[in-house]
């Protein structure tokens, strides 16, 4: 599964997203800075739109000042808490972050940008059950929403309600059947499952659709490996040594399979280069040591 402060960057960017993108707003700093006139000078409404532009603009050291005076003279706009909580969240100041959304999530329950950011920050405190009920509710909201139902998947697997992860996973493939990252994270919920066919062809469809995944490319291989598909599962292992040069254990991994199939002496070098990738893979030394060269 993809890192959930990497999904939260990524969420981070889809709200900048849906923000303002024209000029006008971009030059608002700028014409603020030239006459002159404080955060206190301004009202919130004329901030909030400070505020968004810096974001877009991902200067969010600045967004969070400008927004943090928005929220002060105005605690009712639902959108300045929500582009606070944004700022805060790239900036990884996670628990205030957390804060502002939750005054969102509050004002505006159906949005659900506040939903997905809050219940990504929640999951990065280890607060899942915080999580749950905030994807939960963002989805009695926006029941046809995808993302919130690719969060609500991967936390329901986290804290191992499996089947009801799994349900919600495949709710949002038939919702968004081309997004690669959900394709990843449902084949590993298959492969975790013991769906190791169905696992194969999410990853399959997943590194078809974006081969830069290292994660989704080895479990490919682990699923090629549950199916007793050798080959498939060497090529994928050899595609994972690619994306990650400087890493031994794929081709340690590729030495194994290798072996299973009978192909000894390419196994052999295929550890040996492990080594010269990684000098300090202690394991790759050891299946050397196990696997002495036939005289």
């Amino acid at each position: 599964m993809r890192p959930l402060l990497c999904a939260l960057c990524l969420a981070a960017l889809a709200g900048c997203a849906a923000g303002e993108h024209s000029s006008r707003p971009a030059e608002e700093p700028a014409r603020t800075h030239r006459a002159e006139a404080g955060p206190e000078a301004l009202p919130a409404e004329d901030l909030l739109r400070v505020g968004k532009a810096y974001n877009a603009r991902a200067e969010s050291e600045k967004a969070v000042g400008v927004l943090a005076a928005a929220v002060a003279k105005a605690p009712e706009l639902a959108e300045a808490h929500y582009e606070l909580g944004l700022a805060l969240s790239r900036l990884e100041r996670v628990p205030e972050a957390s804060l502002a959304l939750e005054r969102a999530h509050a004002l505006d329950p159906a949005r659900a940008e506040a939903a997905l950011l809050l219940g990504m920050a929640y999951d990065l405190q280890g607060r899942g059950a915080d999580a749950l009920r905030v994807y939960r509710a963002g989805l009695e909201k926006n029941p046809e929403h995808p993302e919130l139902l690719h969060e609500l998947g991967l936390s329901l697997m986290l804290s191992g309600a499996a089947a009801e992860g799994l349900a919600a996973l495949e709710r949002a493939r038939a919702l968004a059947p081309a997004d690669a990252g959900l394709l990843g994270d449902l084949g590993y919920a298959y492969l975790v499952s013991g769906r190791a066919g169905e696992a194969r062809a999410a990853l399959q469809e997943a590194v078809d659709r974006d081969p830069s995944q290292p994660e989704v490319v080895f479990h490919l291989a682990r699923a090629c490996v549950a199916l007793k598909d050798l080959p498939a599962a060497a090529a994928a292992l050899e595609d994972l040594a690619r994306l990650v040069p400087d890493k031994g254990a794929p081709l340690l991994q590729l030495g194994e399979v290798l072996e299973l199939q009978g192909r000894r002496a390419e196994a052999r070098r295929a550890v040996e280069r492990a080594l010269v990738v990684e000098p300090g893979l202690a394991a790759a030394r050891k299946w050397l040591q196990d696997h002495p060269p036939k005289r």
